[in-house]
């Protein structure tokens, strides 16, 4: 893997598009004083991630965009990777890392610049190209640029440890580990308040257990309720029922011993009509006879007479028994169409109970 190009727009001094290659080995580049070599390598740094802008001489980042006679309000510079490799851990024989510096008003962004980056054309962060060239061990301290070796030389041993460690990737290292002291930090300062978070949930999980243990065994009894409450009304609906069998069958009974009574009924007239034509005739013998005789056609007389009555009284006991029993029968039947109302009714509470229960119990 190596850097095969770069290529360069609006960056620093360089007001248009150049695109400068590296060929495999190693490349020189050559020029005057003032004529941009060193922004080659601030351009290199700028990819690369720099923290501060003055490590690529700047005072702020929206320094970097070209000052010249157009007043290009972005600058953007691009490093082409040969990655037939794979140290850079991406399916592509080539990796582009772009990023582009824009200018923004100041009351939208008190930086005066958007920063953009992108990985062949895909946006993407300032943290993901870190990532990408971790893996194939660059990083900006990489670079080594004019005055380095002689400040590396002169330093002390602190400082020089440093720089080892950035080039050796051991800073991004301790920096991690400051990093995940710093999180188990606030990690263990929650963990005190998530566990009374926590006791307080599963006490009111043991609670609300309980009220549904509580809901669920009154709705079970409610349940059995209307169900018994159902199945009585369909008992005591049968029972009416044969009670209404029983007195229909009486009432058939007393219409036909009403058919016989009316019979007997109309017998007895016939025979009162004919006696009261014998007593008629009686009546009018007993003008031309007396003695004995007129006595005991009097006893038989009287005879008759009681009869009638009985039979008269014998018919007005049947019509009132029944009267009294198409009564009874009328009362019945309401009770009965009272009781069949209610058993419907229990059946559909019934019903309804068992399809939220079944429905609850799903869920």
């Amino acid at each position: 893997m190596y850097l095969k190009e770069i290529e360069l727009e609006n960056f620093k001094s360089f007001g248009t598009r150049v695109r400068i290659p590296f060929l495999p080995g190693f490349t020189a580049v050559t020029g005057p004083n003032g004529s941009g070599k060193s922004n080659i390598i601030d351009a290199i740094l700028f990819i690369l991630g720099v923290r501060s802008p003055k490590m690529v001489r700047a005072e702020r980042l929206s320094d970097l965009i070209y000052k010249g006679e157009k007043n290009a309000n972005y600058c953007k510079v691009s490093l082409i990777f040969d990655n037939t490799s794979r140290e850079i851990p991406v399916e592509s024989d080539e990796i582009v890392l772009t990023r582009k510096i824009k200018l923004a008003p100041l009351k939208e962004n008190p930086d005066n610049y958007y920063s953009y980056f992108y990985i062949n054309g895909r946006s993407a962060s300032l943290n993901e190209f870190i990532t990408l060239l971790s893996s194939a061990n660059i990083s900006s301290s990489s670079i080594v640029q004019q005055g380095d070796v002689t400040a590396i030389v002169e330093m002390g041993n602190v400082q020089r440890r440093k720089i080892i460690d950035e080039i050796a990737g051991i800073a991004d290292f301790d920096r991690e580990i400051e990093k995940a002291k710093r999180e188990r930090e606030e990690v263990e300062n929650n963990m005190e308040h998530i566990e009374i978070i926590l006791g307080e949930i599963k006490r009111q999980i043991r609670q609300l257990k309980k009220e549904r243990d509580e809901a669920m065994k009154y709705k079970q009894l409610v349940e059995e309720i209307e169900k018994h409450r159902a199945m009585m009304a369909y008992k005591k609906r049968a029972e009416i029922e044969r009670e209404i069998s029983e007195v229909e069958k009486q009432i058939q009974q007393y219409e036909r011993n009403k058919e016989e009574q009316e019979k007997e009924i109309q017998k007895l007239k016939e025979i009162y009509k004919q006696k009261q034509i014998r007593f008629q005739e009686i009546d009018d013998k007993l003008a031309e006879m007396g003695g004995e005789e007129l006595l005991e056609i009097k006893d038989k007389i009287d005879f008759f007479k009681e009869e009638v009555i009985k039979a008269k009284e014998k018919i007005n006991y049947y019509r009132k028994e029944m009267a009294e029993r198409k009564g009874e029968l009328k009362e019945l039947e309401a009770l009965l169409k009272k009781i069949e109302g209610d058993e419907r009714e229990y059946i559909k509470k019934w019903r309804e109970q068992r399809r939220k229960w079944r429905r609850k119990k799903r869920s």
